[in-house]
């Protein structure tokens, strides 16, 4: 087994698998029935409307960005998270929580971490994770009294201080989760319940939200199927959430050949953009309004290369690329980044690598290495904080035609003034006249990291990387 640091660099796999006859023939009619939602709500989604316009005016949420947290082991491993959420001006913030009892431990190292991010006032979304038998069970009415004693007990404990409950992971990834779409929709609603059964009991409180399905990736066809089953269950949830992730690829304007193979991606065309307008349409057929992208990241090349592996220049540009694209089509209204610690994919360097089965997307309820071997990837830290800072509380109003392949986008920042940010979407390089924006003098030019630069006979210089620049 290959090695880095003091950690494995591979985990053995732990796949779930049930071969028992009465197991396979519940999943294969839990599919079936899936399908038979699909075919039904096809037209409905068609013939609905397709809501808001993208790339219409709004006002840009500080919440908008959010950050996945794995507790530390030592105390100082929390702080040094909380510090650099204050760096970068995070106000929201995920964890996973283990429903399970094996996992007591690490509840309790959470625990720690989850009265100082309340303490700090943050909104806090505490994502319960099941174990896979016992996802595997919830038509089991015993599994699910014992599912409901423990949500009872975390609302117990933290209903009316967080902002939101999102229940299980990744059920469109049986071999990971355990769920069915059945046995997905039974524990949301024992969470429903449990959450109608807080609030009745502290009705001056506020009642935390409930968010689902975490559907892993771009699967609309699983949307459907997993939202019908939780309709017919008597679940609706608040918020709708997926990890809709676009590292497999690369930059987040191009078309993913996963949605129609590679042949038709020109034909899907499906980028970041699409994909969300088709999961809000979804959405908004099944009475939910609100849509948040719940983990999403990108992954270091470290010398491989694969469409789904980037470099860290790379990493920072599409990271901050995705963020002024949500923010700006409007269909998503937050992402939640992350995990913040982790070697292959955070904005902290975790210092060794651990490749788990399921991978983190499922569920990371601690860290593994001392803080002490932690590193700050600054390059990170820059493009976020400066994304962040340049269009929180912002206005957005519009985005320019593309032309040979420059994107920009225009707000008014919050002192009233006009703000740009431009890219090339095919990482070329060109020289940009910001004349083409608009009347009046540029004032101001920053990069990517927050860095001044200088306008070149008038012009801007734009690549993959963004920039930002302002006119008085």
């Amino acid at each position: 087994m290959t090695t880095c640091g003091k950690t494995p660099l591979l985990k053995p796999k732990n796949v779930f698998k049930d071969t028992s006859p009465a197991y396979s023939r519940k999943r294969r009619w839990a599919y079936a029935r899936m399908a038979m939602d699909c075919a039904a709500f096809l037209p409905r989604l068609l013939a609905g409307s397709s809501g808001p316009a993208p790339f219409s005016p709004r006002i840009v949420s500080p919440e908008a960005f959010g950050m996945n947290l794995a507790p530390s082991p030592e105390p100082e491993g929390d702080a040094i998270q909380l510090a650099a959420l204050d760096d970068l001006g995070v106000r929201a913030v995920r964890i996973d929580y283990a429903a399970s009892a094996p996992e007591a431990e690490t509840r309790a190292i959470a625990n720690r971490l989850i009265e100082r991010i309340l303490d700090s006032g943050r909104a806090l979304t505490l994502h319960v994770v099941q174990d896979p038998l016992d996802a595997s069970a919830m038509d089991a009415p015993a599994t699910r009294r014992e599912f409901r004693a423990y949500l009872d007990g975390v609302l117990e404990r933290y209903g009316g201080r967080i902002e939101a409950l999102e229940v299980g992971s990744t059920p469109n990834r049986h071999s990971w989760s355990g769920y069915t779409p059945r046995d997905y929709a039974l524990a949301c609603r024992s969470a429903s319940e449990a959450i109608e059964g807080w609030s009745s009991a502290h009705r001056d409180r506020a009642r935390p939200l409930l968010v689902g399905p975490n559907i892993s990736d771009f699967a609309p066809y699983f949307t459907v199927g997993q939202l019908a089953a939780c309709r017919r269950a008597g679940v609706r949830f608040d918020v709708m959430s997926d990890n809709l992730f676009i590292d497999r690829t690369g930059a987040p304007e191009a078309w993913d050949p996963h949605v129609a193979g590679r042949a038709l991606k020109g034909v899907a065309r499906m980028d970041l953009v699409r994909k969300q307008r088709v999961l809000a349409a979804i959405s908004r057929r099944f009475g939910i309004s609100r849509c948040w992208s719940t983990y999403t990241h990108y992954t270091l090349s470290f010398g491989h290369v694969r469409p789904r592996y980037v470099s860290e220049d790379d990493y920072a540009s599409y990271m901050v690329r995705q963020h002024l694209l949500t923010v700006a089509a409007g269909a998503f209204e937050r992402i939640y980044w992350g995990t913040l610690v982790s070697r292959f994919k955070g904005l902290i360097d975790e210092g060794v690598g651990v490749r788990p089965y399921p991978p983190f997307v499922h569920h990371r309820f601690a860290t593994h290495a001392p803080p002490d071997m932690w590193h700050r990837r600054e390059r990170f830290f820059k493009a976020y904080r400066t994304v962040r800072e340049q269009v929180r509380g912002a206005r957005f109003l519009s985005r320019h035609a593309p032309v040979d392949g420059t994107v920009v986008l225009e707000f008014e920042d919050r002192e009233g003034r006009a703000l740009f940010v431009g890219w090339m979407y095919d990482d070329r390089s060109s020289s940009f006249d910001p004349a083409r924006t608009g009347e009046g003098r540029v004032v101001e030019i920053v990069n990517r990291d927050g860095e001044p630069i200088d306008s070149v006979d008038g012009k801007i210089s734009l690549s993959g990387s963004p920039v930002y620049w302002r006119k008085g």
